[in-house]
């Protein structure tokens, strides 16, 4: 994943590499990339819509999707025994409905707060990633 800033650099560089030494695939690969950068690089939708980098919500798109992998995290195993699962359903279906009323009373919503932590051995701060 790249940072906002870097995807215009990252796309240029990319660009100068796109060759199979087929010509049909070249052409298409060509025309691919043409309408990504007319679209995505530097049209209607620019990177600071649909990059993710800076986002700290879902890391998905598709909400139906993070529910989906919020899902097996839970349980650490793709098919829990039933019960164990009704029992998850019966509880989500109550923090849900909670949330509802509250919403509808005027409630403010929470704000979720994001938690870093620091990796034994990692240091972030003198690592850098640079596009050659």
């Amino acid at each position: 994943m790249l940072a906002t800033f870097a995807i215009s650099y990252a796309w240029e560089w990319l660009q100068q590499q796109a060759s199979t030494g087929t010509a049909a695939v070249d052409a298409k690969l060509c025309a691919l990339a043409s309408h990504f950068g007319r679209t995505r690089i530097t049209g209607e939708f620019p990177a600071s819509l649909w990059s993710h980098y800076d986002y700290v919500g879902p890391r998905t798109t598709n909400h139906v999707e993070g529910f989906h992998s919020s899902l097996n995290s839970h349980f650490g195993l793709p098919h829990p025994c039933l019960h164990t699962f009704l029992n998850w359903l019966q509880k989500l279906q109550f923090e849900v409905q909670a949330q509802m009323i509250q919403l509808q009373v005027g409630r403010a919503t929470k704000v979720c707060n994001v938690l870093l932590t620091t990796i034994p051995g990692c240091d972030l701060q003198s690592s850098s990633t640079e596009l050659t």
